[in-house]
């Protein structure tokens, strides 16, 4: 078992992806721009405002 501070590969990837979807919603936000979407086998502009911002994962520091 991994110690508590450490994260797997696969903990890091998911914190990666909720913090570029997260970083990606606020942008469109501040821009004005719709989102595009995959969504039912067909390209959907959605209002970034109807989705849940997710919330800012704890990542690790960077080694230096």
């Amino acid at each position: 078992m991994l110690p508590p501070t450490e994260q797997t590969t696969t903990e890091l990837a998911d914190a990666a992806f909720r913090l570029s979807s997260r970083k990606l919603i606020l942008e469109a936000r501040r821009d004005g721009r719709k989102l595009v979407i995959w969504q039912d086998g067909a390209v959907q502009e959605i209002d970034p405002y109807t989705l849940e911002l997710p919330a800012e994962p704890a990542l690790p520091p960077s080694p230096e």
